[in-house]
């Protein structure tokens, strides 16, 4: 069941996660390393799922492939959203006739549950974990001023929670970390408002246990692949 962090939980030292922004590339690269830190042996990229509610109210949810089968899209590592969108007949995923997933497609939250459960394997430090939210969100403007933030990179200033991989779910004023890691820095993963993916950096194994969990849309990646809506060169 997905929890709630309190203002209480927040760290009052963010040390623990300079070696990220050490690791990134400078801003405005718009490429994995933008978001990643260098150095692990291997990266990818799950996909989010498609929330779609037709004139009833009713959600289904969809994977990337099931949207790509229904407008003619070609899958590929590389694969963007708004291309696929723009493909997309004005309302059919709000409608009766919109696209039926190949098999059963969970939210994102229930998603996490998968991927901590792998996670947690990957790690020697599955109870000694970090969490960062971004301090953008209008939902933190309570916070007081003086809860230290971690400056991942140049204008994105995150808070800091300090638990165990099986609360990667949980949320902070409603709204999931952009940024999970173990204390032993096994592996790292990263959500961004303005990108539909989530992004991890891992061992070799890591990610491909990642890749081959049927409840994760996943692909591999590399430190350089471009993250933005117009890289995508196939569709």
């Amino acid at each position: 069941m997905q929890g709630q962090w309190q203002d209480s939980d927040l760290c009052l030292d963010v040390f623990a996660g300079e070696w990220i922004r050490d690791g990134l590339a400078p801003d405005r690269t718009y490429r994995v390393s933008m978001l990643v830190p260098r150095g692990f042996a291997a990266y990818g990229r799950i996909l989010h799922p498609l929330e779609s509610v037709d004139d009833n109210g009713r959600t289904r949810w969809l994977r990337w492939s099931d949207l790509a089968r229904a407008t003619g899209a070609i899958e590929h590592a590389g694969i963007q959203l708004v291309p696929m969108l723009d493909r997309v007949p004005t309302g059919l995923l709000y409608s009766a006739d919109r696209p039926v997933p190949a098999t059963p497609v969970l939210a994102w939250e229930q998603q996490l549950d998968a991927l901590e459960g792998i996670l947690a394997q990957h790690t020697s430090t599955p109870d000694d974990c970090y969490f960062a939210f971004w301090e953008g969100n209008t939902a933190f403007e309570d916070i007081p001023d003086a809860v230290p933030r971690l400056e991942v990179r140049e204008s994105f200033r995150c808070y800091l929670i300090r638990g165990p991989i099986r609360r990667i779910a949980d949320t902070l004023h409603g709204l999931l970390p952009n940024l999970a890691w173990p204390a032993d820095r096994a592996w790292c993963v990263v959500s961004n408002s303005d990108v539909p993916s989530t992004y991890i950096g891992a061992t070799k194994a890591c990610l491909e246990d990642v890749l081959h969990t049927d409840v994760l849309e996943a692909w591999a990646a590399t430190i350089d692949d471009r993250i933005t809506s117009d890289s995508d060169e196939c569709n």
